[in-house]
């Protein structure tokens, strides 16, 4: 060994020996300082259950977080303290605590042939194609919509029973909302008409299945009354009601209001029905029950948009003319007032009357006395069938002590009435007066044969009926296309609203649809489509059963007003049409709309409803303002 010696040997070992174990000491001191300082950090973020363990010179954090959001969090903050590339995850995650079972459930919706499908149903045997095919297997060309969502999880106890139940009410009525769940099913819709609805909730009840709790709300369906007809009297003694159609359970409740408030007598004969002339109905039918009462005797009936007054035998002329008047201010715009005259003469002097009058507008009036029931019976029947019951009004009383043969002199007076279109019959013991107007020349040549021919030559009457030629006849009405181009400006103009995911339509729709109703009474002869559309916004099945329901609310509306509608057809297209952007509000907005178009010729055999062609099409693809809401 040269240069150097044992000594130094030693001394050079110890002094690396030294330098070593303060190396270790170094290492030791910076891993314990960054877990203490990642430790104090978990600690202050409220993560104590977190861990931090030296490991060289990684930090190892360990324990179990509560959930995967509180995993995440420790490594943030420990990678905010040291270096994130040197911690290392070895946390767990605990399992969830009482994870809600899933509640299958299933709702179905059915307007006709249309049927809507969702929910959350097993998967097996019950899937959701399983379904589908089971209602498709039941109603055949039904248009159904399957947006139902499948679970693997095991089938709850009930959920076949409830699901057979449910189809059954689905089959079964053609306008309901079913809803299935394992415990209970519940159907909510309209009740079937006829014999058919008779009797089918009790029968639909004693099927269901123990276990299973069913609740069961059918409306009765909504009949539709043409003429739509009030009519109250008043023999001096109060006002009765006697008649009653209102289109809504709000428009009967102003009238059965009306009549309370003079202190009138319902005997609860006003029904719910379609068919109403306009929405004002309700405000005409609190007129004539005000303007009756005000007149103290008579009756007023009000078919469809025409008042006729039949006063008492007590009322003098000048208070009809007065009542007349107030009644004219008081009607709605569109409703035609009609005034029958004061029945003339004395009973006590003249013996009896029976006074038969006919109106050029329609309604068709009988007063008068007769022998007994059955002779009043008859000639309700004969005037029924040349007049109509439904414009017919008659105010007969009972009397035993009339001239012989009075009644079948009723019976020509009648038929003498029917051959005119506009006049009376005053009928006495003594005479028969017809006096009137008719369009055929020979009219009083027939009613002087018929009279002669049923009363025999010896008849005592007097005809003076004069010719009035018929009208000339209407000009052609407006081209199709100018008749959608009208409708559509209409609807440029003033929307036609529903309430949000409504297809009801609302107080300003209504009044628009009575504006398009004008104007399709001046076009009965042209096909038109009433086409539904949405904005993209929601499922595109449910749009476009939306848009379906709302086009055929607005043909319903339009029948309701008297406008011909053999001529019109409603579809819904959903979010399919759009005409703006639907990614901005005021798109969307454009894109909710109801709009007309003409349906060519070849559509209308086809029984389709494609684009139009030919010199209409501009006028067809008019599209209107936003219908309110989605």
């Amino acid at each position: 060994m040269t240069g150097l010696t044992w000594a130094k040997l030693v001394i050079l070992g110890l002094a690396a020996g030294g330098a070593y174990g303060v190396s270790i000491l170094a290492v030791d001191y910076v891993e314990t300082r960054n877990s203490s300082e990642v430790s104090a950090a978990l600690d202050a973020e409220g993560l104590d259950w977190a861990v931090a363990a030296p490991d060289g010179m990684r930090i190892v954090l360990g324990g179990t977080a509560p959930d995967e959001a509180a995993r995440f969090r420790a490594l943030t903050v420990a990678g905010r303290t040291a270096n994130p590339a040197h911690v290392e995850d070895r946390m767990d995650v605990a399992e969830p605590e009482d994870m809600p079972a899933l509640t299958y459930e299933l709702e179905i919706l059915r307007n006709g042939d249309s049927v809507l499908m969702h929910g959350l149903i097993p998967v097996g045997e019950d899937s959701g194609d399983d379904l589908v095919g089971r209602i498709r297997a039941l109603m055949p060309g039904a248009d159904i919509s399957d947006i139902v969502t499948e679970s693997m999880a095991p089938l709850p106890e009930g959920w076949r029973a409830a699901a057979d139940l449910g189809l059954k009410a689905l089959t079964g009525l053609p306008n309901v909302r079913v809803e299935i769940t394992p415990a209970a099913v519940t159907v909510d819709g309209v009740a079937l008409e006829g014999p058919a609805g008779a009797g089918w909730q009790a029968r639909f009840l004693d099927g269901a299945p123990e276990g299973i709790e069913v609740a069961v709300s059918l409306r009765q369906p909504r009949e539709r009354l043409s003429p739509f007809q009030l009519r109250v009297s008043n023999d001096g003694s109060g006002v009765v009601l006697e008649t009653c159609a209102a289109e809504s359970g709000a428009d009967l409740d102003r009238i059965v209001e009306a009549v309370a408030a003079v202190d009138g007598i319902d005997d609860g004969t006003c029904r719910v029905a379609l068919g109403a002339p306009d929405r004002h109905w309700a405000a005409a039918a609190e007129a004539a029950i005000s303007a009756l009462d005000g007149l103290g005797e008579g009756a007023i009936t009000i078919s469809d948009s025409t008042v006729t007054v039949l006063p008492g035998a007590s009322i003098a002329p000048e208070a009809l003319s007065a009542a007349g008047d107030a009644l004219r201010q008081a009607l709605p715009s569109g409703y035609r007032l009609s005034l029958m005259p004061v029945p003339s003469g004395d009973d006590a002097e003249t013996g009896p009357r029976l006074s038969l009058s006919r109106s050029s507008e329609g309604p068709v009036t009988l007063r008068g006395p007769l022998s007994t029931q059955r002779d009043e019976a008859v000639l309700a029947s004969l005037a029924a069938a040349r007049f109509g019951a439904d414009s017919l009004t008659r105010v007969i009383s009972l009397s035993g002590d009339l001239p012989q043969g009075w009644d079948l002199r009723a019976l020509a007076a009648t038929e003498a009435l029917a051959l005119l279109d506009e006049g009376r019959v005053e009928m006495t013991p003594d005479a028969i007066a017809i006096t009137g107007s008719s369009a055929a020349e020979d009219a009083a040549r027939r009613i002087t044969a018929e009279l002669h021919r049923t009363l025999g030559q010896e008849a005592v009457f007097s005809v003076d009926v004069a010719y009035v030629a018929p009208p000339p006849e209407e000009e052609p009405g407006p081209s199709p296309r100018a008749c959608v181009e009208a409708v559509n400006g209409i609807l440029l103009d003033d929307k036609i609203d529903f309430e949000p995911g409504s297809v009801e339509l609302g107080a300003d729709g209504l009044e628009t649809v009575d504006r398009i109703a004008e104007v399709l009474r001046g076009c009965p002869d042209v096909a038109m489509e009433i086409g539904g559309h949405t904005d993209s916004q929601g499922r595109e099945e449910m749009n476009q059963l939306l848009s379906q329901a709302r086009a055929e609310a607005v043909l319903s509306a339009l029948a309701g007003r008297r406008v011909l509608t053999s001529q019109l057809t409603a579809k819904g297209y959903g979010e399919s049409q759009p005409i703006a952007d639907n990614g901005s509000e005021d798109g969307r907005e454009a894109n909710r709309r109801i709009a007309f178009r003409l349906v060519t010729g070849e559509e209308g055999a086809a029984g389709g409803a494609g684009a139009p062609a030919g010199e209409d099409a501009d006028a067809a693809q008019e599209e209107a303002a936003p219908d309110g809401s989605n």
